[in-house]
Order: C-alpha cells, then structure tokens, then sequence
C-alpha cells in the first residue's frame, strides 16, 4: 500500500480491514463493526510482527524491511485511532474533522 508517500507492507486482510475502517471513521457507521475491525487489525499486526521479525533475521533488503516496519507504524495509528474514538465513546463522525 501507498499513503502519504509511504511504501508498507500489509496484507491483504489488514489492507481491506484499515480501509474499511478508514471509511467507518471518515463517514460514520455502525461501532460495533468498527470493534470487529479493531480485532482484526490487532491479529494482523500480530502477524505482520513476526513477519517484521523474521525478515530481520533473514537477508532481507533494506528497504523491505523499512516497508513492514512503516506498515506496523500505520497499523499502530489505525487501531490507537479506533481505540480512541471507541474508549472515549465519541461519535465516530468525529475523525473527519480531527484528520
């Protein structure tokens, strides 16, 4: 995926689960299907992790390597942005005007 210049690595399950997510915030929805998506992302990050860890110890590029570790800091924003808007119990139409 690509976002503000950026190159990272997701997979495809996290890139569906955060646009979907993305869109739930931008434009309201249900926040019980915004908790779904917040488990999701959590698993994947889970996952993406010990990709991130296992390319470390592999010979990876340089620049892959940056890549999951961008896709992991992406993940990290997403899910502290669900948890915020979900914890604080704020209306999640909220995130348009906050972004």
């Amino acid at each position: 995926m690509k976002a503000g210049g950026a190159l990272f690595i997701f997979t495809e399950r996290a890139a569906e689960a955060y646009n979907a997510a993305l869109s739930i915030l931008r434009n309201g929805g249900d926040p019980s299907e915004l908790q779904k998506l917040l488990q999701i992302l959590e698993n994947e990050k889970a996952l993406l992790r010990n990709m991130f860890v296992k390319s470390l110890s592999q010979s990876k590029t340089r620049d892959e390597v940056s890549m999951r570790r961008e896709g992991l800091r992406v993940l990290d924003e997403m899910i502290n942005r669900i948890k915020m808007f979900l914890g604080a119990g704020a209306p999640v139409e909220a995130f348009s005007s906050a972004s």
